[in-house]
């Protein structure tokens, strides 16, 4: 491999679960929960493809260790109902056109101002909030956004509303061939007065902070 396996945090090879009823943690209706992904399941396609061919493992970092760890199955958790799945299911396609694909071109990083590949600014900022959120009511992660968690639900269930009060969002596209291979979940730091949450795959990195103090 690529990078040097190490061994998997506990829970995040289950096999994920079967269709069942439940409270979805988004809309709060109860209804039969789905298999969400944390990161989308395209980033796992799109990142095992690159110069030395074909991983049946994939390299993630933990963004609390800093070390790298060998995955082969994909961080999900029962979340979300069909209806928000979908939701959150538009803005994940949009991303999947724009980063890293799996034959190692870079559409966002390479299109011309203006370009048919040019990010849409409102689904590239949902995008991140969503998988920001999705990792804080995720309980295989060590990430939590507290009093900001339902500001967050509330504007992505709102296709008008604007971005929650106390955040910034920051989006960094890597040329470097290798890094852009490297998953890494969401994860969280105190920063001073506020946290930074951040997670990155196929080329770009999103450093969402949070709190009063940015």
């Amino acid at each position: 491999p690529w990078l040097p396996p190490l061994h998997a945090p506990r829970g995040w090879l289950d096999d994920g679960c079967n269709a069942l009823m439940g409270t979805c943690r988004l809309c709060r209706e109860v209804r039969e929960l789905r298999d969400s992904h944390i990161l989308p399941s395209w980033m796992y396609d799109h990142a095992r493809r690159g110069p030395d061919g074909y991983q049946p493992g994939l390299a993630y970092l933990d963004g609390k260790t800093g070390k790298a760890v060998l995955m082969t199955k994909h961080l999900t958790e029962c979340l979300l109902c069909g209806d928000c799945e979908q939701r959150l299911g538009d803005w994940d396609a949009h991303l999947s056109q724009l980063l890293v694909q799996a034959d190692g071109s870079f559409p966002w990083l390479t299109a011309p101002q203006g370009g048919s590949s040019t990010a849409d600014q409102d689904k590239v900022i949902r995008f991140a909030y969503s998988v920001v959120w999705r990792g804080s009511v995720c309980t295989k992660l060590a990430t939590d956004l507290g009093a900001y968690e339902r500001p967050f639900a509330e504007y992505l269930l709102t296709a008008d509303r604007p971005p929650p009060a106390n955040t910034s969002l920051r989006v960094h596209l890597i040329p470097d061939r290798e890094l852009q291979r490297l998953l890494e979940p969401p994860s969280a730091r105190r920063r001073g007065g506020y946290h930074g949450h951040r997670f990155a795959g196929c080329g770009v990195v999103f450093e969402l902070c949070v709190g009063r103090c940015i």
